[in-house]
């Protein structure tokens, strides 16, 4: 068969049928049903072959191919476990190598990692990981020499031959040592077939530098820096400018958002290429290290990346959705389209701030919601221990605080919840007849009355002393967390050795970290700018907490209920477009 080009361009849809039962795959899906029984192995398998399937089939005789996918999934629903699925899937069918970027905040990326790393322990992958926790070393270029040295070197067994696993931050300098790595390579990796794949991808791998293409508006020391900035001469037209810079004439006019026939204004700036930021260029740099490749693209909230330019080298091909699995609880559950499912005044889980919570702030006083979000989160971490709860490491209990961006905010909310615990703890500590006592218990005891009246939960007992007395042991017992880089690098929590945790945070809290056992979020801050995409991301309380349902409780302001309410409807329908775009266009590209 002789062998041919496939070009991003004219490409269509050419689906192939994965081997679904490699060694590879079959090892990470019993280690994961070992894990949680009520994964649905059928579901995560078709799954995993469908998206695979749109990618490079790696027996194609072709010299150069690339293309791009976007997978879409809801927040907290499992894209790990997809990404992760799909790595060990594609190794099985003949991917040599697989790079994961794991996200460009180190919490998620060190996480990330881990959980890739402890899923797909097959010796028949080598693995290295690439983040700020873990650097590239000796070793990992030795893993490098010997996965080029045995793969599809035809001396040795094919069953023999080991893939590579390259987990690695999204950091241009940690980007750039993988392509530098590979590129002094080339000849020994122009024939391996390799997936890309890019967690978060909304976050820094899209062009973030678009707003700079306004050439008119760059300053002269802003004009001397970039070289694909060019001021128009006399004579020139589209056509010659195209052949001297070497791109085509409807690139030039795209780029420079030009839709008329007309010829450049003498004198005018215009762009001879698209200016990239930096992250966006390092990963093209990395994709243009490999003639066979599929770059998969997975993120929770995908508006930016289906309406990019279509010259954009990230402008999908093809788009999949993943379904979220048994038990999970996102914005159908708390934000249901239907309207009389749901209103802002008698939604179980949803709670109001303080219409003036900003002046209560300002005055140093602890908001009464918040009070209570803190009482009502310690009440369900005594029932956790009254169930004996924390002696499962698969089993926590967490409450997110998320005041704002700003860190003087986190730290002023910090005390409020170090208050809230010492409160507890030095009021229960004293005798049941002394007023502080009593108190305390009475504070307590209106909370677990509102926690009775809305949720009902099931397995909530009798407000006796056996349950203040695990209050108070839930009090003592809880970590608090200032989950930022105020002082340095943002600590990490270790879930298998803490049962009850209370994060308070901003941008970490935000994108792709799980929190573990989240029960009680308290979102304060302002919706911001990019309401749909901040907001899904910033919903931590999205997830498989189907266990912890009666224990769920959001506190929000009315127009972020709002909000969300709208991003349900619009989410919903843009699964709804995708899937009848691929219904309707089997073999259709999505650039289309």
């Amino acid at each position: 068969m002789n062998e041919t080009t496939v070009s991003i361009d004219n490409q269509k849809s050419k689906k192939w049928d994965p081997n679904q039962e490699g060694q590879r795959f079959k090892e990470f899906l019993t280690l994961k049903i070992k894990e949680d029984e009520s994964l649905d192995k059928n579901q995560i398998s078709d799954q995993s072959s469908t998206i695979l399937s749109q990618c490079m089939n790696p027996s194609s005789k072709v010299k150069k191919f690339s293309s791009t996918g976007l997978i879409i999934g809801q927040v907290q629903s499992g894209k790990t476990l997809s990404m992760t699925a799909v790595s060990a899937m594609a190794q099985d069918n003949g991917y040599g190598l697989v790079i994961v970027m794991s996200g460009s905040v180190s919490p998620l990326s060190n996480q990330t990692a881990k959980r890739l790393v402890d899923d797909l322990k097959s010796r028949k992958i080598d693995k290295i990981i690439n983040n700020p926790k873990d650097n590239w070393s000796d070793q990992d270029t030795q893993r490098v020499g010997r996965f080029l040295d045995t793969f599809n070197n035809p001396s040795i067994p094919k069953e023999r031959q080991k893939t590579l696993l390259i987990v690695t931050h999204k950091n241009p300098a940690k980007i750039n040592n993988i392509t530098e790595t590979f590129s002094k390579e080339y000849n020994r990796i122009k024939n391996i077939p390799t997936l890309i794949i890019d967690d978060e991808c909304d976050h820094h791998s899209l062009n973030g530098k678009d707003y700079l293409n306004a050439v008119e508006k760059f300053t002269e020391k802003q004009l001397e820096k970039h070289d694909e900035i060019y001021k128009v001469k006399v004579g020139d037209t589209w056509e010659n400018l195209s052949e001297e810079i070497g791109v085509s004439v409807d690139y030039l006019k795209e780029i420079n958002k030009v839709s008329s026939n007309d010829e450049p204004e003498v004198d005018k700036l215009i762009l001879t290429d698209e200016i990239e930021s930096i992250t966006f260029k390092d990963i093209n740099n990395l994709r243009n290290t490999f003639d066979l490749h599929t770059y998969l693209g997975y993120t929770a909230t995908p508006q930016a990346l289906t309406v990019i330019d279509q010259t954009n080298k990230l402008k999908p091909d093809f788009v999949d959705t993943l379904q979220p699995g048994k038990g999970y609880t996102g914005l159908d559950t708390f934000f249901p389209q239907s309207k009389d499912k749901f209103s802002h005044e008698n939604s179980v889980h949803i709670n109001d701030l303080e219409d003036n919570l900003n002046d209560i702030i300002s005055d140093n006083y602890k908001p009464d919601s918040f009070i209570t979000a803190v009482h009502i989160f310690l009440i369900g971490v005594a029932v956790g221990y009254m169930k004996k709860e924390d002696t499962e490491t698969s089993k926590n209990r967490s409450m997110i605080i998320h005041p704002h961006n700003e860190t003087n905010a986190h730290i002023k909310f910090f005390g409020y919840t170090r208050g809230v615990l010492d409160e507890i703890k030095n009021g229960l500590s004293l005798n049941p007849l002394d007023n502080a006592y009593k108190e305390t218990k009475e504070h307590l005891k209106n909370s677990y009355d509102i926690l009775k009246k809305k949720n009902a939960p099931k397995d909530l007992p009798d407000f006796d002393d056996e349950l203040i007395r695990n209050i108070e042991f839930a009090a003592n017992n809880t970590l608090l967390l200032e989950f930022n880089a105020r002082l340095s690098k943002i600590d990490e929590v270790n879930w298998d050795d803490e049962y009850s945790v209370i994060l308070v945070g901003g941008v970490g809290l935000e994108r792709g970290y799980t929190v573990k056992g989240l029960t009680v979020s308290y979102l304060s801050r302002s919706a911001g700018g990019k309401q749909k995409d901040t907001l899904l991301q910033r919903a931590r309380f999205f997830g498989y907490h189907e266990k912890y349902k009666d224990y769920i409780q959001i506190y929000l302001s009315k127009k972020m209920q709002s909000n969300y309410k709208t991003i349900s409807e619009s989410n919903k329908n843009l699964f709804k477009s995708i899937d009848k775009f691929k219904r309707e266009n089997p073999n259709g590209n999505f650039k289309d």
